[in-house]
């Protein structure tokens, strides 16, 4: 049971954004008063790092004046995939030669083992079924990577 929300509104926070309709990273929760930001994470460990690329990386660049843009580019599947309607799916990626994405088999958002193998993210289309190999869809490649 997540007891933040309830203690930084006991603390005076008002919470801005609490539960985003991702996989991984459902449960992220933005809360500020009058001079803090304060951004809570998921617990499992690729939750985190995909809402620290979506939601902590641009906020930290816009804090520091810089370019809160996030760079995706769009790149064919190397492979079929599957994909949701009900909820946006980032799925971690390789990025091959020839320029195309191959998503990295998903075993949950614990799976740190899988997720080590690639250098972005996925952002998969909001359907139900499978995504057809050369479908283009946007990429994210993380930050400091070389993707």
């Amino acid at each position: 049971r997540d007891f933040l929300p309830m203690a930084w509104e006991q603390l005076g926070f008002e919470t801005i954004l609490h539960g985003v309709a991702i996989q991984p990273g459902k449960p992220v929760l933005v809360a500020r008063d009058d001079c803090k930001l304060v951004v809570g994470l998921p617990g499992n460990p690729v939750s985190v790092w995909a809402t620290a690329h979506l939601f902590v990386w641009p906020l930290l660049q816009q804090m520091l004046c810089g370019d809160a843009t996030l760079p995706w580019r769009k790149l064919p599947l190397a492979e079929a995939t599957k994909a949701k309607a009900s909820r946006q799916l980032f799925r971690a990626a390789t990025i091959e030669r020839n320029g195309a994405a191959r998503i990295v088999d998903w075993h949950g958002s614990g799976d740190l083992a899988h997720t080590s193998a690639a250098c972005a993210w996925a952002r998969l289309p909001l359907v139900d079924g499978e995504i057809a190999a050369g479908q283009m869809v946007d990429v994210l490649p993380w930050v400091g990577g070389a993707a």
